[in-house]
């Protein structure tokens, strides 16, 4: 009886012990997954972080590019202030120029203002736009509006311009200058 008793013990642990090697293998079977769940979804992550400094690289090229071009040109259309002590009153291409096809008719800094372009081969997916807006000396950070019935002695010496590019809806750049006329180059020292 004591040996029937011993050996159904024996018996006991064995189906004890392989139960207990099963539960253990269907928690290391779990825990790898989660583990190579987890790493996939780390390396899928990487691999788009990895290429954003590129797409950064890029985009600040064709910035700078585009913001090179825009200094290039005057301040305004007129070549002083007129009689009134103002420069343009409204930015944008002036009548006759135009930002379809080619830019060689826009002269002055402000005639950039609300051109955007998408670009082609082989910087497809990229587009780029500029933004320009009179600012004041004291605050060269905030745009002015310009009134509607512009007062005399009115339009500051200053233009804020932005060029700003994007790729996949995603801003990559974004270049911001100040540039000024000539009789403000001759103050602001």
């Amino acid at each position: 009886m004591m040996q029937n008793t011993i050996n159904n013990l024996g018996k006991e642990m064995s189906l004890c012990e392989a139960g207990t090697s099963l539960i253990e293998m269907i928690l290391v079977v779990l825990l790898l997954s989660i583990t190579i769940l987890s790493l996939l979804k780390l390396f899928g992550d990487l691999s788009l972080v990895s290429v954003g400094p590129d797409y950064r690289m890029t985009g600040n090229q064709l910035a700078q590019e585009l913001m090179e071009e825009v200094k290039s040109r005057r301040f305004d259309e007129k070549g002083a202030k007129t009689a009134d002590g103002n420069w343009s009153t409204t930015l944008g291409p002036d009548p006759g120029e135009s930002t379809s096809g080619t830019r060689s008719t826009l002269d002055d800094v402000d005639d950039y203002n609300g051109f955007s372009e998408s670009l082609s081969s082989p910087y497809s997916g990229f587009s780029r736009s500029v933004s320009v807006s009179y600012v004041n000396a004291g605050d060269l950070n905030t745009p002015l509006t310009i009134p509607q019935n512009v007062p005399n002695n009115w339009t500051p010496e200053y233009k804020r311009v932005v060029v700003t590019v994007t790729q996949g809806g995603v801003q990559r750049a974004q270049l911001v200058t100040v540039v000024g006329s000539a009789k403000s180059r001759n103050t602001i020292y």
